[in-house]
């Protein structure tokens, strides 16, 4: 495959090196995540909504930490500028 994607949930950190494997050489991984807003109340019940509703909480740092576990370079949390809680963290299959 060329790119495949992958939600933060329960068994992301499991799957990754078995979807990065499936990966052709120069194809992408890219994981979603919650992005938690910076107030501590508002992330604190983000979390407990993203956990309560399968999923695991990562930071980027952990999602690049993630995805360069699991073989991939080019590691990189994904700019963004919309209102949307959510983040993409992508890596590439050598």
């Amino acid at each position: 495959m060329d790119a495949r994607t992958i939600p933060v949930a329960d068994g992301a950190q499991a799957a990754a090196p078995r979807v990065a494997a499936s990966l052709r050489p120069g194809g992408w991984l890219i994981l979603g995540r919650y992005a938690s807003p910076a107030d501590p109340l508002a992330e604190a019940i983000g979390n407990l909504r993203t956990v309560r509703g399968g999923g695991t909480t990562l930071t980027d740092n952990d999602a690049i930490a993630l995805l360069a576990r699991a073989g991939l370079v080019s590691v990189r949390a994904i700019p963004s500028d919309w209102a949307f809680p959510i983040r993409f963290v992508a890596g590439q299959r050598t």
